[in-house]
């Protein structure tokens, strides 16, 4: 996914996912079907509606809110619950 939303230019003049898509003949079919299977089941985002600023925007804030790591009470939920 980050192979196809890092070449979105924010420079450049926005346009649909799907639109985006299209422009891009040297991405194979079956990785542009990936990332259209993740917009639209991650995002919740019909990939001709959604903005490609937008899934830019929001991989930035994803990779400096650091959103990529888990966490887990050291002791347990279930001793959380007890106390």
């Amino acid at each position: 996914m980050g192979k196809i939303l890092g070449r979105i230019d924010l420079k450049k003049k926005d346009q649909s996912f799907r639109e985006f898509l299209d422009t891009l003949p040297d991405v194979a079919p079956d990785l542009k079907q990936l990332a259209t299977d993740f917009v639209e089941g991650f995002d919740a985002a019909r990939t001709e509606r959604i903005s490609t600023h937008a899934l830019a925007k929001d991989e930035e804030a994803s990779e400096r809110s650091e959103a990529d790591q888990s966490f887990r009470i050291s002791n347990g939920a279930i001793a959380r619950l007890i106390r």
